[in-house]
């Protein structure tokens, strides 16, 4: 069992339901669950504080060999333990269905379910399960309370509460529930887990049900993952970028969470520490592009209509980020009684930069309606007509100085990835006018004003000693989302300005083939310490590569990346250069993000005469 310290983030695995996830540890320990939401109270913190956050471990009770995936092309955890007295399986999931008998399963009273299963594969091996949840994020333990003559167990927390059913008999210690078994070969243990937030409503369910889970879960995923219609030779890698971005999916209304994670850190001992458990506008146009890519138009249409459905607040009301069910307040707050993952503090939750404003946003909302049209989603192209207001704004307004993509928490400035994307704005919204013969009362200013953006940022976002664009205006600061410029379509990919801002920061961000943001020392982010690099700016620079032709470089710098995914084939936010160690929320969508995109470009590199539709050459000059 654990030997009483935080686990490397890389050591951990996750398993969904598409409403809320857990991670796993390699040694069988779940360290992380919120119910029943990806945004609710944890049940189970002890990746943000080791002895008070609560878990629910399933392992050996002595030292192990461990080894562990994924059933092929599924969420489905198989944990493979040996011991020098035997080898034993652990399976993890929580059971994910069609979404007509997941009404019916919700109809019999929740859906919030974890199912544990030990199987014997030779010898025999001793487990010790413990189980010892903590509600409100590790604020309230409870007493246990058995059930079943020792079959079931019960912690209960006002009306909420978790509900284990066991094959084998569970004593309890103080706040835990515990029970020791011996597996030997061809037997099975089976535990499930429910959370209730009404007892009326815990389900009479046995373990037996467990195996009706398993087979419907496996079935869902395989049929799922079949979509995926990228062959060669990064295929598998595509396919659990994908299947690990469905587990960022929150079911009941389409959105995507950035992370299921809160406050792990940029920086061991640092203080950025985010909550990324909510849906960011400006993941719009890469999120659908990456899911419709890789053959889930269904994913992608959802979420294109969640994002719309915000977006026609208008302008003045419009948030960069919201709560899964389009909650527009998500006050920050800090949780002093949680002394943070490796004691880096503050453990946060909610999300301050809902209050900021950002106007890469806009051309993040208006480019995914405009792959949307590309790809076939808005056949009838009536999501335009709704967003009028929106080009309106940006073409009145695109010269204000803003947060930026990064979100920093200092001065606004005037940054040029905020320009370039207020360019995206304007220039979608004449492609759709001129395309489809919508009515533009302002087409003629829109043009006007997208000139003007492409000039300015040519004459004041470009630094000729550096020789590159920058940051902001008049700043001589290296800034890895320069790397969007081109996959954006605001210049060629081998436009000299282009191949020269990649060459510079490859020079000056970019340390054993990983990419940093931008240099902190540089920069005022509002912090002044130091950061990991940044997983998806690694895979901006290989598309860049892919785009220019330099095939070769982009397969060795992708290669090279790809090994720093875990084992299991989850990448983190932030990568540690010279350790490989991921830092930051965990598994991160932009990550995933990146390995697809990357990965499809490099397909498409491949492929004599190919054509990206969604980079293409129809650039202004």
């Amino acid at each position: 069992m654990s030997g009483g310290s935080y686990r490397p983030i890389e050591d951990y695995a996750i398993i969904g339901d598409c409403h809320s996830a857990a991670l796993i540890g390699t040694n069988g320990s779940i360290d992380w669950t919120c119910f029943p939401r990806f945004d609710s109270h944890s049940v189970f913190a002890r990746i943000l504080d080791f002895k008070n956050g609560g878990f629910f471990q399933v392992g050996p009770a002595y030292s192990t060999n461990v080894s562990r995936s994924y059933l092929p092309k599924t969420n489905i955890l198989l944990t493979r333990f040996k011991t020098s007295q035997g080898e034993a399986l652990l399976t993890d999931f929580m059971p994910l269905f069609e979404e007509e008998e997941e009404e019916e399963e919700e109809g019999k009273g929740g859906f919030s379910r974890i199912v544990r299963v030990v199987e014997g594969v030779s010898g025999e091996v001793d487990f010790k399960l413990t189980l010892a949840p903590k509600f409100l994020y590790g604020k309230q333990g409870v007493s246990p309370q058995l059930l079943s003559g020792g079959y079931q167990v019960l912690f209960q927390h006002e009306k909420q509460g978790l509900r284990l059913l066991s094959d084998a008999a569970i004593k309890t210690k103080g706040i835990e529930a515990e029970c020791f078994f011996t597996i030997k070969k061809n037997e099975k243990q089976t535990f499930l887990l429910e959370y209730f937030q009404e007892k009326s409503s815990i389900d009479n369910l046995e373990t037996t049900d467990c195996d009706h889970m398993l087979e419907k879960t496996q079935t869902y995923f395989e049929q799922w993952s079949k979509k995926c219609p990228q062959q060669g030779k990064y295929r598998p890698h595509i396919i659990r970028s994908s299947l690990a971005l469905k587990l960022l999916t929150y079911r009941p209304s389409g959105a995507f969470v950035a992370a299921p994670t809160t406050s792990l850190p940029e920086k061991i001992g640092g203080s950025r520490n985010w909550d990324y458990r909510y849906t960011w506008l400006r993941d719009a146009s890469l999120t659908m592009e990456a899911l419709f890519r890789s053959g889930h138009d269904k994913e992608a249409k959802e979420f294109l209509e969640w994002v719309c459905e915000k977006a026609k607040v208008g302008h003045q009301d419009l948030r960069i980020v919201y709560g899964l069910n389009g909650e527009r307040d998500l006050k920050e707050k800090t949780l002093t009684h949680l002394e943070g993952y490796e004691k880096s503090a503050p453990v946060r939750i909610g999300n301050g930069a809902y209050l900021q404003k950002q106007l890469d946003t806009y051309g993040e909302i208006l480019d995914s309606v405009d792959i949307a049209r590309k790809m076939g989603i808005d056949k009838e192209s009536h999501l335009w007509r709704d967003f009028h207001a929106l080009v309106d704004w940006v073409c009145d307004n695109w010269t204000l100085p803003d947060k930026g993509i990064w979100e920093v928490r200092g001065e606004p400035r005037q940054f040029v990835h905020s320009k370039v994307m207020a360019w995206v704005a304007l220039d979608r919204g004449i492609c759709a006018v001129e395309e489809l013969d919508l009515p533009a009362a302002n087409l003629e200013k829109w043009k006007e004003e997208r000139d003007k953006i492409y000039q300015e940022v040519n004459e004041k976002g470009w630094n000729e000693e550096v020789g590159a664009f920058t940051q902001s205006y008049g700043s001589s600061n290296l800034d890895a989302a320069a790397l969007r410029m081109a996959l954006v379509r605001f210049m060629p990919p081998t436009h000299p300005r282009i191949v020269s801002t990649v060459e510079r920061i490859t020079e000056e961000l970019c340390q054993d083939g990983l990419v940093y943001r931008y240099k902190p020392e540089e920069t005022d982010d509002g912090f002044k310490e130091p950061e990991a690099a940044f997983a998806i700016c690694s895979f901006w620079l290989i598309e860049n590569l892919a785009l220019q032709g330099r095939q070769e470089e982009a397969q060795q710098l992708m290669d090279k990346n790809l090994n720093f995914l875990n084992d299991v084939g989850l990448l983190s936010e932030e990568i540690e250069v010279g350790t490989g160690k991921m830092l930051g929320n965990f598994p991160q969508a932009f990550s995933h993000i990146g390995v697809i995109r990357a990965a499809i470009a490099l397909v498409n590199a491949s492929m004599k005469g190919s054509r990206n539709p969604f980079n293409n050459s129809d650039f202004i000059t």
